[in-house]
């Protein structure tokens, strides 16, 4: 009971949330209540990787932009963007030692992505395989008023640059995912260099959910 409530009382902050942006109807907040996806929800994924090894493209920033790694202590700059539901899981994932990679632009938030080499399926929402060495890098994300700006592109190049350097070279391979009918991102992915491995194929029906390579090469 006390869980029921505690989910009623974020989503009631989250509508509060939208609503003082004027953003009530937006795509992010329909995502609270998935009504047309609780009773049957299917999406391929395309697998892909990327040797760390590998040089990493250059580029030219449009902004002047920062990145650098999150810590708990940036909860406020995530308060600018996300949802206080989205915060708090923010927060979990960081104190669960997820890693999280940010790009600011004079002092705020505008875009981030996850970085990880342990899914685990209660905080993550996925299930998948992982090889000694491989970083699964996901939840990319960019602020609104930023996008079609150009700022994934080199943030994804420092956040590699910088798994390149971390833990003494631990991460020897990044593994990204992307839905197969989202063509921007395949693109995106296709054009840094990945090379497709394998596709997943999450399928919920009412409560059971299922996970399933379809080729194996994975």
């Amino acid at each position: 009971m006390r869980n029921t409530a505690t989910k009623l009382w974020r989503v009631w902050q989250d509508l509060l949330f939208f609503a003082r942006r004027r953003q009530l109807f937006s795509p992010e907040t329909w995502q609270l209540i998935p009504v047309s996806r609780l009773l049957y929800h299917k999406i391929e994924y395309t697998i892909f990787a990327y040797p760390l090894a590998a040089p990493l493209p250059s580029y030219t920033p449009r902004l002047p932009i920062v990145y650098r790694a999150a810590t708990p202590a940036d909860a406020a700059c995530f308060r600018q963007i996300q949802s206080p539901s989205q915060v708090a899981y923010t927060l979990q994932r960081l104190n669960h030692g997820r890693n999280c990679f940010m790009a600011l632009h004079e002092d705020k938030l505008i875009a981030f992505a996850w970085a990880t080499d342990e899914i685990s399926f209660n905080l993550d929402n996925l299930e998948m395989r992982l090889s000694p060495g491989d970083v699964y890098i996901d939840d990319v994300y960019t602020a609104p008023d930023y996008r079609r700006l150009g700022i994934q592109y080199p943030m994804h190049i420092e956040q590699l640059r910088y798994l390149q350097n971390h833990k003494s070279g631990k991460f020897k391979r990044a593994i990204v995912i992307a839905d197969v009918n989202n063509a921007p991102s395949q693109k995106m992915i296709r054009k840094f260099g990945y090379q497709e491995i394998d596709r997943l194929v999450f399928k919920r029906v009412f409560l059971k959910r299922t996970f399933r390579y379809q080729n194996g090469l994975f």
